[in-house]
């Protein structure tokens, strides 16, 4: 079992507060339990905590909407081929509430998978052309792959 609680805190002027989309209040929780000597399987769980502004004009918000927080649900399977060879197989679920518009990232390497859809339309704002982010969206992702160590 592993936890992390995370309080981030952003230090902006008194006039951009109401679009302060960064500070908040996170959690996560995993679990992981040997299924055998070579297979084992993990859950966790991720909370983004409600923040106290939201930047309204760069995705669909709602100024009604008060609540914008997020969780993600995530599984993973692991079986180990050999000593330094190990198949891995995961996916991760990311719920986004009212405004909120988090995006599953690839950790590093690949292509994020994000609330954007694929228009060139004027943004809703009207700052320009171009994929519009979908505030309250779910997400899911799924990736398998091998780990070798040296």
């Amino acid at each position: 079992m592993n936890a992390i609680a995370e309080y981030l805190k952003r230090d902006i002027p008194a006039a951009l507060r109401f679009q302060n989309e960064r500070q908040r209040f996170g959690t996560w929780l995993a679990l992981t339990q040997a299924l055998n000597e070579r297979s084992q399987v993990s859950a966790g769980w991720a909370h983004a905590g409600k923040t106290p502004g939201d930047p309204g004009g760069q995705h669909n918000y709602n100024p009604t909407i008060t609540d914008n927080h997020a969780d993600m649900f995530a599984l993973a399977y692991k079986y180990k081929i050999d000593k330094q060879l190990t198949w891995y197989l995961d996916s991760a679920l990311t719920i986004n509430h009212g405004n909120a518009h988090y995006d599953l990232g690839a950790g590093g390497r690949g292509i994020a998978y994000d609330c954007h859809d694929a228009n060139h339309a004027t943004n809703i704002d009207y700052s320009g052309a171009g994929p519009t982010t979908w505030g309250g969206c779910r997400l899911i992702g799924f990736s398998t792959g091998i780990d070798y160590r040296f």
